[in-house]
């Protein structure tokens, strides 16, 4: 499945036990998927990506393929899954693409307050 994945510059993140180094056009597998604490997380929502890794002028944003077992703990859109791959980077306006075609997808789906704002036009 197709998910968005934050990084730091150098396309490392931290993971349960310390910080893990990824590379474009490699396919990682872990053991076992459980939300906040093993496998690989992602988010279904490019916009949640956002919660944990907020700076955009210090992070970059990735277009994942997330497979194998998926476990998704209800808090946000985040995901775990044992099997990704980075697929394309995002720059700032494929990010604002794919999040309002999400938002357009999926426009009963609960958002992030933080970052998103909705407003009823009368």
């Amino acid at each position: 499945m197709r998910a968005y994945k934050a990084f730091n510059e150098d396309l490392t993140c931290t993971m349960g036990r310390g910080t893990f180094q990824y590379k474009e056009g490699k396919r990682y597998k872990e053991d076992s998927a459980k939300c906040a604490r093993t496998g690989f997380h992602c988010t279904n929502n490019p916009l949640d990506t956002l919660m944990y890794y907020p700076n955009m002028d210090k992070a970059v944003y990735y277009m994942v393929e997330a497979g194998g077992d998926i476990n998704e703990d209800g808090a946000d859109s985040r995901i775990s899954c044992t099997e990704i791959e980075l697929l394309q980077k995002l720059d700032m306006e494929m990010f604002v693409y794919h999040a309002l075609h999400y938002m357009i997808k999926h426009p009963k789906r609960k958002t992030n307050e933080l970052y998103v704002q909705r407003e009823e036009g009368k």
